[in-house]
């Protein structure tokens, strides 16, 4: 395949060693590249505008794709070449973007464009080597964005209501919702200088301003207008409540205390949908349970989906078919968007009616300890999977040394996140944890743990000697932050299908 000339356009300010090693890796490339660079330093219309004006000429030339490129990214070689030929074998790729490594630390990564980064526009920094592959995204940071003509065509420029920041984000948004995709290129690397084009400027009261307006642009475009509205689960908006709540998070305001238990509580059973969390609380991707996916799983369950980042991960990783279960509706209007299935609701409500003997995988990730009846959960998910399925399940280990000191101490106190999360209902050790799997009839087939660097206080072994614990097992289960099972039904409880069964599978 021909490689086209790709045009790049770069908006400058006030860098000149950053934008001359900007063009240095553009003269690098192994695909012929034109650039054009809007020097801001005088005459600054920012962002946006400059942008807007660099596909302007782009719309006057035949060439297929062009760049987006920020004084402060640095490509490797071949990234433009990686970048076009997957758009080229992926007509409905409309936006693609490259791993963005961090100037410094090439086995960092600022991942944008993932559910945990939306939408309040916070970067999640990771490993290298958990995102080597190519990824379907909500959106891809704006420091690099190769743009295809007929989607420019279609959709026009960026929305200059936003001068500075969100535009890029907005553009990628805008563009899913016409039917385009977004991808990152797990082939096409890039370093950024993260902040490097805004050094110097972080007390300018002007940009604050600037920055400020353009974020509750976007909020309000995004989390009330029709936009969202077609985008949302179900075509529902989010409630009056749910807008409050965002709005107040991305203005950077305290979210008000809680009035009652009976904001918390209902009829013994959580209800999440009325606590003002931000939804970076249902969005963590958690690689440590992906890991315990088989990845010949091809149907998989994920009670408690969230936003569906795992979700999107293992469907990214393999091919496979994945349904979510998601009390809070918020983070369920976002799951929609990136898993097959998602049921909105309560567990115990929504689980009988799902097809018996029928999953591969079926994930419970720190979902258990949030609810009133877990016997009846378990035993549920016991007859939804198939005969070779397993279960996934992680549980914070209420026996941390953490928590046995402050109960010594006379102190339980609720927090936020962790092991005494204010939304936690029942408690497990591992002792407990494996003998409820084994009431309800599973058989676990491997067990792990994740640990903190912070080690228990020296002398908590040997003071509670004293009082008959085992030294030995104190010292490995205090440890453990939190336990991860995978667990398969019991052999007693496995049982011949019947053909009408087997049908259904």
């Amino acid at each position: 395949m021909s490689l086209p000339t790709i045009p790049v356009i770069i908006p400058a300010y006030r860098k000149p060693e950053q934008l001359r090693q900007c063009l240095a890796c553009l003269a690098r490339q192994t695909q012929p590249v034109e650039t054009f660079v809007r020097d801001n330093s005088e005459d600054n219309i920012y962002y946006t505008a400059a942008m807007n004006e660099g596909i302007r000429r782009f719309l006057a030339t035949d060439r297929p794709a062009m760049l987006l490129l920020t004084q402060d990214m640095y490509l490797a070689p071949d990234a433009v070449e990686q970048l076009w030929r997957f758009m080229a074998a992926h007509p409905s790729c409309g936006i693609a973007g490259p791993i963005e490594t961090l100037r410094g630390h090439p086995q960092r990564l600022a991942k944008g464009g993932g559910l945990e980064s939306f939408p309040w526009g916070r970067h999640r920094l990771a490993p290298v080597d958990e995102f080597q592959y190519d990824e379907r995204l909500h959106w891809i940071n704006g420091v690099c964005l190769l743009l295809r003509r007929e989607m420019i065509e279609e959709i026009g420029l960026l929305d200059r209501n936003m001068r500075l920041i969100c535009s890029d984000v907005d553009y990628c948004l805008t563009a899913r919702e016409r039917g385009w995709q977004v991808w990152r290129v797990g082939a096409a690397l890039g370093e950024h200088e993260t902040g490097g084009a805004s050094t110097g400027l972080e007390n300018d009261p002007e940009l604050e301003r600037i920055k400020i307006n353009d974020v509750l642009f976007f909020a309000t475009k995004w989390l009330t207008g029709d936009l969202y509205r077609k985008l949302a689960y179900g075509g529902e908006a989010l409630t009056p409540e749910a807008i409050a709540t965002s709005l107040r998070e991305l203005r950077g305001e305290p979210e008000p205390a809680l009035a009652s238990a009976e904001k918390t509580i209902n009829a013994s059973r959580l209800r999440h949908d009325r606590l003002p969390l931000s939804l970076d609380y249902y969005s963590s991707p958690r690689p440590e349970v992906m890991a315990l996916v088989s990845p010949q799983a091809r149907i998989i369950l994920d009670i408690g989906c969230g936003a569906g980042a795992l979700g999107s991960y293992l469907k990214a990783r393999q091919p496979c078919h994945v349904s979510g279960i998601e009390g809070i509706r918020t983070a369920a209007h976002f799951a929609a968007m990136v898993l097959d299935t998602v049921h909105v609701g309560d567990i115990l409500e929504i689980l009988p009616t799902l097809p018996e003997a029928h999953f591969d995988t079926i994930i419970m990730a720190d979902v258990l300890e949030h609810l009133a009846d877990t016997d009846q959960v378990l035993e549920c998910v016991r007859r939804k999977l198939n005969m070779d399925g397993e279960l996934i399940l992680s549980l914070p280990n209420v026996g941390h040394w953490s928590v046995l000191r402050d109960l010594l101490e006379g102190r339980w106190e609720y927090r936020e996140r962790g092991i005494l999360d204010r939304l936690h209902l029942r408690f497990f050790t591992r002792t407990s944890a494996i003998a409820a799997l084994a009431r309800h009839g599973f058989d676990i087939v491997h067990i792990e743990s994740t640990t903190v660097d912070v080690q228990p206080p020296q002398g908590l072994a040997a003071a509670l000697r004293e009082f008959g614990v085992a030294a030995a097992t104190f010292e490995q289960d205090s440890r453990c932050f939190q336990y991860l099972f995978r667990a398969r039904q019991a052999t007693s409880s496995r049982r011949v299908h019947s053909a009408d069964e087997m049908t259904r599978l």
